[in-house]
């Protein structure tokens, strides 16, 4: 079963329950991170910066675990009704687990 995990703030791989559950029930993980174009504006700010670090090094460390991790941009309803995959797994509110 491919099954999609869905990133949208918390950039962490410890103690993410979600990610935990998807790796061990998914033969198959497409991992993907929704940026909403409206948080980005024309001139670059710190926090805009400091996220995208955030990001790639995060994406860096999903890549040394086998996990690429896909950009995504646009309409949040037309992406979420783009993708036909029978799984969802993310984390609705923060929970401090490990991950194992």
């Amino acid at each position: 079963m491919v099954s999609v995990i869905w990133f949208r703030r918390d950039l962490r791989l410890e103690d993410d329950i979600a990610l935990a559950k998807a790796i061990r029930y998914s033969e198959q993980l497409l991992a993907v991170f929704h940026l909403n174009p409206d948080q980005l504006t024309n001139q670059t700010t710190p926090n805009q910066s400091a996220f995208l670090q955030d990001f790639l090094v995060f994406k860096e460390s999903l890549a040394e675990n086998g996990i690429t991790l896909h950009l995504m941009t646009g309409d949040l309803p037309n992406f979420l009704g783009s993708v036909h995959f029978p799984v969802f797994f993310f984390l609705a509110k923060p929970v401090n687990y490990s991950l194992v």
